[in-house]
This record gives structure tokens, C-alpha cells and sequence, in this order.
């Protein structure tokens, strides 16, 4: 009898075990029902996108946030954005003019390489100086990728995948196997010595022979197929973003050079660096083009190179320009040697006075020589006198 007790005893144990997950799931769901699931309660994960071109001048106004200067930075706008400008005004006492600083691309309005040191230098020589903000230009779409293209039944020859039973698909399961390997077949012929069919080779063997038809007339050339348009190119920007990028680079030194006229900077200098000199170049045309004359306004050139997005040429808009245009060229230029002669003929044959090439053999960046090379090209060439008060 208490053998019989223990085993009732063991089964009613293992039977409640068994119900236990059971019943704690069913308390687990009253408990929770009508309140969300944590994991569909959870926002969706977000991914940070880099845009260097925002965190590289978002770097310039930190740097000048420590270190106390964040009184130079000023907003300027240009197409309804705003953009920053780094302005400082001259501390020598006789002030020459403004000059208006275009950094490279890829770069900001204090680059620590050639900008920063020209807009510091400047304002101990009589020149008050901005430095802009100049946008990246947009980068060119992919091209479309074309689309599959599936072969029909007609276009392909008739291959539908099916066989027919005079011709036989061979594949790697029913490849037959080498005589030598396998000498009987499963009929215990030997495959070796089997004779072969001569008649298949001849015009009156099994129409079903592929070597039975009559051959093809000769072909007297290769069929040309026709060439696919090519595609354009991957770094060149499409017509409307060039346009556009265009617009936004003159708008916003246009603004430059709008706010160094309301701080009573009427003499004026561009100094343009790398990809920036050919729109410098042309708003300096478009201003002599409009008032007949550029008078008040010079232009400075360093390691000045060509920007795909430009519809002229930097020699077709120099040829253009009866300013005075210092083309200063160092180790660090990057355009080929044939283009820089080419420039420097080019302003020969107008025979414009006021241009002039130097060519400096150290680099260009950090260098005190380039700062010296400019600051007396400008006393020479594009020198003001501070206007006086005139009585009424």
C-alpha cells in the first residue's frame, strides 16, 4: 500500500511540474494584456550620416569659440542661406582697401595653410579682410542601371529549356563516362568496340542530324553590332547642378563683397586659392561687363587651377579682364606646366599691362614669402587712399 501511495505521489508531482509553464504564461499575458510590447515600444535605430563639408566649418567658429574670437565670425546671405564670414578690420592706421579671401575647396575660411595666414597678416598693412564661406559643389548622380535584359524563345534560338527526343540533354549527372574507365555499358556492350554509324556523316543520314543540313553561303564580314551610347562621366556633375553651383559661388561673393562696400571698403582685392580663382575671375568680368569698367577691384591668383563646372576656361575669362591680376604660382601648383604658360601667352597676346606671373619655388603653405609676395604687390598695384570728410 505505501509503495502504491509513492508512486501516486511521483505522478501527481510530474503532472503538476508539467502544468506549471502553462499556467505562469497564462498569468505572463493577463498581466500584460492592453499594455505595449517592449520591443515595439522601442524607436527606431538611428544612423548618424556624415557630412563633412558642415563639420569642417562648424570646426572653424569651435576653434574661434575658445579662443575668444568669436567676434570675427559674421553671417552674411546669399539666395535666402546663410553662410559665415571671418571678418577683420585693418590695425595699421592707413587703411589700403578690403580684400576678400576665397579658400580652396574641401577647405574653410580659416585654413591654416595660406588663408588664415593672409587674413591675419592683411589687417597689420592697412587691408581689412573677410574671409567666406564657400559651398561644396554637388556630387554628380550614378547613372541608371540597365535592366535586366531576358532572352525569349525567339531571340535566344529556341532554347526553352525543354529537350526534344531525337536530341538528347546531356548534363553533369547523365554525362556518359570514358570508355576506358567504364568498358561495358549496362547491356555488357563495350563501348570502345562499338562500331560507329558512318552514315550520319553523309547527306543521306537521319534528317534529325544537324550535320545533314547544307552549309551556310560565306559571310563577307563580321556583322558590326551597334554601339551603346557612352555613359557620362562619373566625376563630371550634370548640366543643371554645374549651373546651380555655379550661382551659389557668385551669389555669396557677390554678398562678400556687398558687406565690405557697407563697411566703407571701397578699394577692393580678390584673392582666389586653387578651384575658387575661375569664379573670382568671372564675377570681376560680369562687374566690368556691367559698369563698362572695374575700377577699385584687383585680383590675386595662388596655384589657380580649372573647375569642371565652369563653362569657360580661367584663360578665356583672364583674356577678358583690364584689371590688374597677380598669378602667383608655387610648388604646391597643380595644374600642368603647359597650362600656366598658356595663361601667361594668353595675357601677352592682349597685351594686358597689368598682368603679371611669379613663380615661387618653396611651397605655398605656411610660407611667410607668399604673404610678403602679395602684401607688396598689393602696395604696388592696388594700393587706396582713406577718403576724407568733404565739408558741406
Amino acid at each position: 500500500m505505501t509503495r502504491h501511495k509513492d508512486i501516486f505521489a511521483l505522478l501527481l508531482a510530474l503532472l503538476l511540474s508539467l502544468s506549471a509553464p502553462a499556467v505562469l504564461a497564462e498569468e505572463d499575458e493577463a498581466e500584460n494584456d492592453g499594455q505595449p510590447d517592449a520591443e515595439a515600444a522601442m524607436p527606431a535605430r538611428s544612423y548618424a550620416v556624415p557630412y563633412p563639408h558642415a563639420r569642417r566649418h562648424q570646426a572653424v567658429l569651435e576653434y574661434l569659440q575658445l579662443n575668444q574670437r568669436q567676434q570675427e565670425a559674421v553671417t552674411l546671405i546669399a539666395d535666402e542661406q546663410t553662410f559665415y564670414g571671418l571678418f577683420l578690420r585693418e590695425r595699421s592706421g592707413q587703411p589700403q582697401g578690403g580684400a576678400l579671401l576665397l579658400h580652396d575647396l574641401e577647405q574653410h575660411g580659416h585654413w591654416p595653410e595660406l588663408i588664415a595666414p593672409l587674413r591675419e597678416a592683411l589687417p597689420d598693412h592697412g587691408w581689412t579682410t573677410l574671409a567666406i564661406e564657400l559651398p561644396t559643389p554637388t556630387p554628380a548622380p550614378l547613372p541608371p542601371r540597365p535592366e535586366p535584359t531576358t532572352d525569349t524563345p525567339d531571340d535566344a534560338g529556341g532554347d526553352t529549356g525543354e529537350s526534344s527526343e531525337d536530341e538528347p540533354v546531356t548534363t553533369a549527372a547523365t554525362e556518359p563516362e570514358d570508355p576506358q574507365t567504364d568498358p561495358e555499358d549496362n547491356d555488357g556492350i563495350n563501348a570502345a568496340t562499338e562500331p560507329q554509324d558512318d552514315e550520319d556523316d553523309t547527306p543521306g543520314g537521319d534528317p534529325a542530324d544537324m550535320s545533314a543540313e547544307p552549309p551556310l553561303p560565306p559571310l563577307g564580314e563580321l556583322p558590326q553590332p551597334d554601339a551603346p551610347s557612352p555613359p557620362p562621366p562619373a566625376d563630371e556633375p550634370a548640366p543643371d547642378l554645374r549651373q546651380k553651383f555655379a550661382a551659389e559661388v557668385r551669389s555669396r561673393i557677390a554678398s562678400g563683397l556687398e558687406y565690405l562696400g557697407q563697411r566703407g571698403q571701397l578699394n577692393l582685392v580678390l584673392i582666389a586659392s586653387g578651384d575658387s580663382a575661375v569664379w573670382a575671375a568671372g564675377l570681376i568680368e560680369a562687374r566690368q561687363r556691367d559698369n563698362d569698367n572695374a575700377r577699385g577691384i584687383a585680383l590675386v591668383l595662388i596655384d589657380a587651377r580649372e573647375h569642371p563646372a565652369s563653362q569657360l576656361t580661367l584663360t578665356q575669362v583672364l583674356e577678358t579682364l583690364d584689371v590688374p591680376v597677380l598669378d602667383l604660382v608655387t610648388a604646391d601648383n597643380r595644374t600642368p606646366e603647359w597650362s600656366v604658360r598658356e595663361r601667361r601667352g594668353a595675357m601677352a597676346r592682349r597685351h594686358r599691362g597689368g598682368y603679371q606671373q611669379i613663380r615661387l619655388e618653396g611651397s605655398g603653405h605656411a610660407n611667410p614669402l607668399v604673404v610678403r609676395r602679395i602684401r607688396g604687390w598689393l602696395k604696388t598695384n592696388a594700393a587706396g587712399t582713406e577718403l576724407k570728410d568733404i565739408p558741406d
